[in-house]
C-alpha cells in the first residue's frame, strides 16, 4: 500500500515537473518551433528521458517544436533534425548535455520536489 502511494505521488510530482518544464520552454521560445519558426506547442527532450534522469527536467535539454517536426524527430528524420538543432545551438551546448547525461540520480520524492522548486524559480 505504501509503495503504491509513493508511486502515485512521484507520478503526480513528475507530471507537475513536466508541465512547468514545457511551459517555461514554450514561453522562452515565444511558442515558436526551433526548426521552422512555426507555432510550437510541444517540447522535445533532446536527450531522451529514458537515457538520463538528470536531464529529464533540465531546461537545456528541451527543444520547442511544432507538431510536424516533433513527429518527424520521433518517426523518421531524427538524425537530420538533431544535426540541425546542434548546428543552431552549437557543439558546446551538445557536449555539455552529453557530460551531464552521465550523472546518475534517483527519482525520489525529494528529487521531484527540488525540480519543481527550481522550475518555479525559472518561471
Amino acid at each position: 500500500m505504501k509503495r503504491n502511494n509513493t508511486q502515485r505521488k512521484k507520478k503526480r510530482l513528475g507530471d507537475k515537473c513536466l508541465r512547468l518544464w514545457t511551459e517555461i520552454l514554450l514561453n522562452r521560445a515565444n511558442n515558436r518551433c526551433e526548426i521552422c519558426g512555426q507555432e510550437a506547442n510541444q517540447v522535445h527532450h533532446y536527450i531522451k528521458k529514458s537515457q538520463s534522469n538528470i536531464l529529464k527536467y533540465d531546461l537545456d535539454n528541451g527543444i520547442p517544436l511544432c507538431v510536424k517536426h516533433h513527429f518527424l524527430i520521433h518517426y523518421g528524420q531524427e538524425a537530420e533534425l538533431n544535426a540541425e538543432i546542434v548546428k543552431n545551438r552549437g557543439f558546446k551546448w551538445h557536449n555539455k548535455l552529453i557530460i551531464k547525461k552521465k550523472i546518475i540520480t534517483k527519482n525520489s520524492i525529494t528529487w521531484y520536489q527540488e525540480n519543481i522548486e527550481r522550475l518555479e524559480e525559472e518561471r
